[in-house]
């Protein structure tokens, strides 16, 4: 079988690696949801099960954490 390579695929994570990556990373959900422009309260319904996630706002919410981290790597730099 020949592996096929696809450029710019972007893996999107679910609530839960998201938060877990957002805290390891030392980024406050808080911070993270006012950058994607969501209430810090859908994303708890999310952890909560109350209701699911859409892909769009994950990733909203991917794309801001990215940025978030390299704007942190730049600071750091």
């Amino acid at each position: 079988m020949q592996k096929i390579f696809i450029p710019n695929v972007v893996s999107i994570l679910n609530p839960f690696e998201l938060y877990e990556k957002a805290q390891k990373s030392g980024i406050n959900l808080a911070v993270l949801c006012d950058h994607a422009n969501m209430p810090k309260s859908t994303f708890y319904r999310w952890l909560n099960g109350s209701n699911g996630a859409t892909l769009t706002s994950l990733e909203k919410l991917n794309k801001s954490l990215e940025e978030l981290l390299k704007k942190a790597k730049s600071n750091d730099d």
